[in-house]
């Protein structure tokens, strides 16, 4: 099962897990994390200040403002107006989706005035209100992982667990592999 647990607590399971990996199913922390994205007429960022990928570090509201460095050929652009995590991510949720973009160009417009003019459209995606992935990525609390991860990654008779959750990678794709990897032998090498 490769289900985020926070997901998983949600799904009715026939056969009951034990007391132990439900407590990890139940407990395990997500963290929560905001995007916002604006895509604009002309790549302004490349043109007029030289900015080819990385990304932008700040204090105000928006925290992480990341230039991609592909997709040239249209002229147009993408950016990664703001990525936050946690608390900053939660307010970035408690605005409407229209403000959310509001305060995101006015947050990009002090780094780069032709934000106001250069910009077409904006979205946003809050992990932690998406109802197929409840939160981000599995981050544990203090004391989880020595409470939890053994029981996390401990398979349930013929279920086996993998995802970023089932790692000690959390948030990153190199940790879905490892466990996939992990319960893929598993899975092969049982009777």
């Amino acid at each position: 099962i490769t289900v985020p647990f926070p997901v998983l607590r949600h799904v009715e399971v026939l056969k009951p897990f034990s007391r132990a990996k439900n407590r990890a199913i139940r407990q395990l922390h997500y963290d929560a994390s905001a995007k916002i994205l604006f895509q604009c007429k002309r790549r302004f960022w490349e043109e007029d200040d030289g900015i080819f990928g990385g990304g932008t570090m700040t204090d105000l509201p928006i925290r992480n403002l990341y230039y991609p460095d592909h997709g040239r050929e249209t002229g147009r652009g993408v950016i990664l107006a703001s990525y936050t995590w946690s608390e900053d991510a939660q307010r970035w949720g408690s605005l409407k989706p229209d403000d959310r973009i509001i305060q995101a160009l006015d947050d990009v417009a002090e780094i780069h005035p032709q934000i106001l003019q250069e910009f077409e459209v904006g979205t946003s995606w809050m992990w932690h209100d998406d109802e197929f992935a409840g939160g981000a990525f599995a981050l544990f609390d203090p004391g989880q992982q020595t409470l939890l991860h053994d029981e996390i990654v401990k398979p349930e008779g013929r279920i086996h667990f993998a995802g970023e959750h089932a790692s000690l990678y959390h948030a990153w794709i190199q940790g879905a592999f490892e466990s996939g990897i992990r319960a893929a032998i598993a899975v092969h090498k049982s009777p």
